[in-house]
């Protein structure tokens, strides 16, 4: 993970984001400020909050994951298995001969579906079969029966 720095409008320098990092915030209202800031940057929303790289480049809202409640956080959220599921493809896309095998595979599938339902009463259609879309139908999640909210934490952590 390369090192951040987060500034927000009360501080005078920037914290150095590395590793585990914790943040210790006892003043409710600075406390609440901040993580609707957080929450605001992460959909995009511009604030007093300032989210940075060491080169000093923005973090993309996309590049940042904030979490409140550890409990309660659920680590298949949609945003998280679009991410895995990118991923996925990338690494099946390494390897051509494994991704024309499955593509081929999808077109085969359409094809057959295709067939059958011109002959529906219905005027059905269908869209185009993706290596993601077959990552969804297949239910590809991370399996989190964690215990102990250490292992949760190190759950999510290794998911990002």
């Amino acid at each position: 993970m390369d090192n951040i720095k987060i500034m927000f409008s009360i501080l005078d320098e920037p914290i150095l984001i590395k590793n585990l990092t914790s943040i210790v915030i006892e003043n409710k209202s600075i406390f609440a400020r901040i993580v609707k800031d957080i929450y605001d940057y992460e959909n995009g929303n511009q604030n007093d909050i300032r989210i940075f790289k060491q080169d000093q480049s923005s973090l993309l809202p996309s590049e940042i994951l904030p979490i409140t409640d550890i409990v309660g956080f659920d680590i298949n959220s949609t945003s998280t298995l679009k991410a895995i599921y990118k991923d996925l493809e990338d690494i099946i896309s390494i390897e051509p001969d494994k991704k024309t095998k499955i593509e081929d595979l999808l077109g085969e599938i359409w094809s057959i579906i295709g067939k059958e339902i011109i002959h529906f009463e219905l005027n059905l259609n269908m869209q185009k079969i993706t290596i993601q879309s077959i990552f969804k139908v297949l239910c590809i999640k991370i399996d989190c029966d964690c215990p102990s909210i250490f292992e949760k934490t190190m759950t999510i952590f290794r998911g990002f």
